[in-house]
């Protein structure tokens, strides 16, 4: 999944680290402390997304970002681990962070949103080349997609399917399913 924020661009995908990684812990209390050691053998692993990025200023903005969000995320510790260099032929830089984390920022950067315009909202040198792969991505989707008619989609037996369908087996947040916190 590729995420553009003002702050840096990011591929997100799963992928188990090659090399052991070590692993850092942002507590409730704002200290960050050494955790432990992230290897594609540990079971643990597979709760941690792979954040890469083709430059390390992205991925210190966005730890830093993440931990301006960390109040809110109460009782649950924020580990991520450190950045790896050199590690993949499109993304030179690389690290892990737990998807309850990654997925607890974006959605509140999204609730958070008052951006009217992304672009102008960009910080620099992120600004001027993301402008330009959104001119060049927006001239493709012109010309190579078809506008989309509702009809037709419904017409081809595509049914839409909705995300209340799926029920998490566990709750990210930590509330219990009855629970009147939400």
């Amino acid at each position: 999944m590729w995420l553009f924020l003002p702050f840096g661009f990011y591929s997100i995908v799963f992928k188990l680290p090659t090399v052991d990684v070590p692993l850092h812990l942002f507590d409730k209390d704002m200290h960050e402390k050494d955790h432990s050691v992230l290897s594609s053998s540990d079971p643990y692993a597979h709760n941690f997304l792979c954040i890469r990025s083709r430059d390390i200023k992205s991925l210190q903005n966005l730890i830093s970002e993440i931990k301006k969000y960390r109040p809110f995320l109460r009782d649950i510790d924020v580990i991520y681990s450190d950045i790896i260099d050199d590690q993949g032929t499109d993304y030179q830089y690389r690290m892990w962070i737990e998807r309850h984390v990654i997925s607890f920022y974006v959605e509140n950067y999204l609730i958070d949103l008052e951006v009217t315009n992304f672009k102008s909202s960009c910080m620099q040198p992120y600004k001027n080349v993301f402008s330009e792969v959104w001119n060049t991505m927006w001239d493709l989707v012109e010309r190579k997609m078809p506008k989309f008619s509702w009809n037709n989609f419904m017409a081809n037996d595509v049914k839409p399917v909705k995300f209340q369908d799926y029920l998490l087996e566990e709750d990210f947040y930590g509330y219990e399913e009855d629970s009147d916190e939400r």
